[in-house]
């Protein structure tokens, strides 16, 4: 018996190659590229003459307004994931051009921003340390503290102090080697 070249079922009636006209066309746009372009360059053309048509337009943002329901988490992924690393090129650049990293205007020698952004960050940094505070929270990490006696929990005080340890150590060192 003779088998469909697409599905590999086997042909019964008239056909001689292909099952059904949808196996023939899948064949060819698999295996026939000489096919596919020809196709390819119809679905352009067809695209091209709609795409300003308002019903058409309606149509696509309705599809991929169900498609970003259904995909909300994956979407929203996809974009922090792109814009971090756009940010984060951005910044390798600005710092390789010796520029502020947050604005690109010229920097201060010995940082990595400019004054007016570090103006910026200092002030929404305390107005955040402030209020986690004011909650009963961490000022540096933000969570809930069990000693209310420190503004820092005993993880970020533990860090503080192993920094700071670190510090000590490297400023002696850098003293008694000059």
């Amino acid at each position: 018996m003779i088998k469909c070249k697409n599905c590999k079922r086997e042909l019964t009636g008239r056909h001689k190659r292909f099952c059904s006209c949808n196996c023939s066309s899948l064949w060819r746009y698999r295996n026939l590229p000489a096919y596919r372009k020809k196709l390819l360059a119809r679905s352009k053309k067809v695209y091209y003459k709609q795409r300003n048509n308002p019903k058409f337009k309606a149509d696509q943002r309705r599809r991929f307004n169900d498609w970003l329901e259904n995909n909300r988490a994956h979407f929203n992924d996809l974009c922090r994931d792109r814009a971090r690393e756009c940010e984060r090129k951005k910044r390798k650049r600005r710092k390789k051009l010796k520029l502020c990293v947050y604005c690109g205007k010229k920097r201060t020698i010995g940082y990595i921003s400019c004054e007016s952004c570090r103006k910026k960050i200092n002030k929404k940094e305390h107005k955040s340390r402030v209020e986690r505070i004011n909650k009963g929270l961490c000022s540096i990490c933000g969570k809930i503290r069990i000693n209310t006696k420190f503004i820092t929990c005993e993880i970020c005080r533990s860090r503080m102090r192993e920094w700071k340890r670190r510090k000590r150590k490297e400023r002696k060192q850098k003293f008694y080697k000059l």
